[in-house]
């Protein structure tokens, strides 16, 4: 009988051991994945934090609407052909909704100084003091407000950056392409008074105003 029971004993302990380390094991593959999970989430946060200011380089992904189009290349100038009231509106919100106390009083169609190909439309204040400035898109001789679709909200949004300061010359919006083919936004140094720093603000806003 002291043989057998010894026997269970041995069995019951070689069991037990085996139970625990598979439980071990087990919680190791939990947590391994877990924190996997946990790292891809953060990454992509990051990045779409990180890509506020970034636009769809390839035209193909891009929403082309007719609705958008707000200019041409005529005679070789960037010319505005449509009526810019709506959008005005929907700008000069963007301001209130950042607390800059200014209001857009006129556009033009501008190409990026710093990388060819480039295009957005530049809003200016009565003074020049505030700017904006909002990604567009070419096709063709044409130039169209480059509006994409939330999938969250399903309605349409748009990058927009301020570019605020007490200078009239300088602190220009700029858009240009990095090393990893980004599109983002700058603003220019002021050159009217030396050392006077130009605020930058990128959203992206809602326009409620149009159907996606």
């Amino acid at each position: 009988m002291d043989i057998q029971q010894s026997i269970l004993i041995c069995c019951f302990s070689t069991l037990k051991l085996f139970i625990m380390k598979k439980f071990v094991l087990f919680l190791g593959v939990v947590f391994s994945l877990t924190w996997i999970i946990a790292c891809s989430t953060d990454s992509e946060t990051k990045t779409d934090l990180n890509s506020v200011e970034s636009t769809r380089s390839d035209i193909s992904n891009k929403r082309i609407h007719i609705d958008d189009k707000i200019g041409e290349i005529i005679s070789g100038n960037f010319v505005i052909t449509v009526n810019m009231s709506d959008f005005q509106g929907f700008i000069n919100q963007t301001l209130i909704d950042e607390a800059i106390s200014a209001s857009i009083v006129s556009f033009e169609i501008q190409e990026s100084s710093d990388t060819a190909g480039i295009y957005f439309l530049v809003g200016k204040n009565s003074s020049g003091s505030v700017k904006t400035g909002t990604q567009l898109i070419r096709n063709g001789n044409n130039f169209y407000i480059d509006y994409f679709v939330n999938t969250s909200t399903n309605q349409l949004d748009v990058v927009t950056v301020v570019c605020d300061a007490g200078c009239r010359e300088g602190c220009d919006p700029q858009s240009y392409k990095n090393e990893n083919d980004e599109q983002l936004w700058r603003c220019t140094q002021c050159v009217q008074f030396t050392g006077q720093g130009c605020r930058k603000t990128v959203t992206t806003t809602t326009n409620t105003l149009k159907a996606p």
